[in-house]
């Protein structure tokens, strides 16, 4: 997204599992700001498995590490950075679930919903302890003309 940040929102809350609920809210808020309409499911239950994520795998819940999230609101979407303060993982070493040998395994359908669900996903692993995944949800053309 290239056109200039029209806001920045800063956010970070305890590895508690009751703030995922709270983070998925301030998402869809911003993405109804942003001029989203049908997409802002897509963008909560992103956030939302990102959160989780960094809640439980990243930081292993413990409440005294916290999740940073920045919304990056533009004319043409919106963008959000997520990043635990845990030890991070690889990418690569996520099983895909929608092999036949990971269907009945629990691990790797939050990442694919999140790919599935945004239109731009990058997971990395931050300088500093932590991981980080940027998400970039972008409006139409049309959407982003009549804003």
């Amino acid at each position: 997204m290239d056109q200039g940040i029209r806001y920045k929102v800063l956010v970070s809350v305890s590895s508690r599992i009751d703030y995922i609920d709270v983070v998925e809210e301030l998402a869809a808020n911003l993405g109804q700001a942003v001029g989203f309409t049908e997409e802002v499911f897509e963008i909560k239950l992103a956030v939302r498995e990102a959160v989780a994520n960094a809640v439980l795998h990243g930081n292993k819940a413990q409440a005294g590490k916290l999740v940073h999230l920045e919304f990056l609101m533009e004319d043409e979407g919106l963008a959000v950075r997520i990043r635990d303060e845990g030890p991070g993982f690889r990418i690569e070493e996520i099983p895909d679930p929608t092999r036949a040998e990971n269907l009945l395994k629990p691990t790797g359908r939050g990442v694919l919903l999140i790919r599935n669900l945004m239109d731009e996903v990058d997971f990395s692993r931050t300088a500093e302890a932590g991981g980080e995944v940027v998400m970039v949800k972008r409006r139409s053309p049309a959407e982003a003309a009549g804003s």
